[in-house]
């Protein structure tokens, strides 16, 4: 198997087939045969990768032991992501070595090399065998420049999805959770982020190359991973990544902690694990920052409520276009729960009396 097809690092080019969600395996073999030059064909192994809400992934095994992942895209899910340039930027971080091998992409999916590793669990990622490895890959990622170089994209991906949004027709119990998440306010809520971004530090407001979506399941171990401290993780998956404020990979990071349950109260990291990834992104930087590191926390989690108006809006679109077993509506109101509860502890203007996380759920609830 060799790296070295016309396709390989090539988003330009475009293989020639369109397997779609619940393709047959014969398909999915086809595509690793016809793009993967030197690929052994006959007697693959197929199996499903699971983790994803957005994609399928498949593991295509040949007779010689060597295996590529292909991805298949979620139905609809071009209204969210521009696909050409995520595969743009997969090519750019490809041949640079950051990211997996990029193989090609074909008209509904693409392929990538396959890594013996697993990912990571919510709750490890605050555990100190984790946070260095993954602090000194999130600081060489920001220390890349891929092309070309642009403006914060946070606001102005937020009122995209939002856009989008409101153009979505529901009915009955998805209508009712809709009505509760009061989309007509959200444009107050955006003027009120940007007030507390104009406050910030210069560090935390750098516009890097950041990832934006470094949840647990885009950070992977070593299979042979046992104990002590990791080496070495691989970040992947770059959908949404962008040119961006550096403080909202370390906000979106700590909101991820509470995984798909989005218990804030339960799963969020305390202040000790926040400025441990925080410093230990800092010994892998040249740069200093210009307030002190408690200034660097508040901030990222400001941060981290941004992360819940862009993902809480990103799941209403989901829960209208997404064929995948998933509840996005339910998952829109634990986010707008968190965006709540959690702007009560780091913005500016804080409540005499903060609500809990289960006060919230119950004030945005119909009676």
């Amino acid at each position: 198997m060799q790296k070295t097809s016309k396709y390989y690092n090539t988003p330009t080019e475009v293989y020639d087939a369109a397997p779609v969600l619940g393709c047959g395996d014969d398909k999915v073999v086809e595509i690793a045969q016809g793009m993967v030059e030197g690929w052994v064909a006959g007697g693959e192994v197929v199996s499903r990768i699971s983790g994803g809400i957005t994609n399928m992934l498949y593991k295509v095994t040949a007779k010689n032991g060597n295996a590529v992942l292909i991805r298949l895209y979620g139905e609809n899910t071009d209204k969210l992501i521009d696909r050409n340039e995520e595969n743009r930027i997969l090519a750019e971080l490809s041949k640079v070595g950051f990211a997996p091998g990029f193989f090609g992409k074909f008209k509904t999916g693409r392929v990538e090399e396959f890594l013996p590793m697993r990912n990571l669990k919510p709750e490890e990622m605050a555990m100190k065998e984790f946070i260095p490895a993954i602090a000194r890959e999130l600081n060489k990622l920001h220390s890349l420049t891929i092309p070309p170089v642009k403006p914060s994209s946070l606001i102005p991906t937020i009122e995209r999805f939002l856009k989008i949004a409101r153009g979505c027709e529901f009915e009955g119990v998805k209508k009712a959770q809709l009505d509760m998440l009061e989309l007509e306010r959200v444009e107050s809520m955006l003027e009120l982020l940007q007030d507390e971004i104009n406050k910030m530090s210069n560090f935390m407001t750098k516009v890097v190359f950041a990832h934006k979506d470094l949840l647990s399941g885009n950070v992977l171990v070593p299979t042979t991973y046992e104990s002590g401290e990791v080496e070495k993780v691989q970040i992947i998956d770059f959908e949404y990544s962008d040119w961006d404020y550096r403080g909202f990979d370390f906000g979106n990071h700590f909101a991820e902690h509470a995984g798909f349950d989005c218990d804030y109260d339960r799963s969020y990291p305390t202040d000790e694990v926040k400025r441990s990834i925080i410093q230990q992104y800092l010994i892998a930087s040249p740069e200093t920052p210009d307030v002190p590191i408690e200034d660097l926390v508040r901030e990222a989690d400001i941060f981290a409520v941004a992360s819940h108006l862009y993902w809480g809006i990103w799941a209403v679109v989901q829960a209208r276009y997404s064929p995948i077993d998933f509840d996005f509506m339910h998952f829109a109101f634990q986010r707008f729960c968190g965006y709540h509860y959690q702007k009560q502890f780091c913005y500016s203007e804080k409540p005499a009396e903060p609500k809990s996380l289960a006060e919230i759920a119950r004030m945005l609830t119909p009676q």
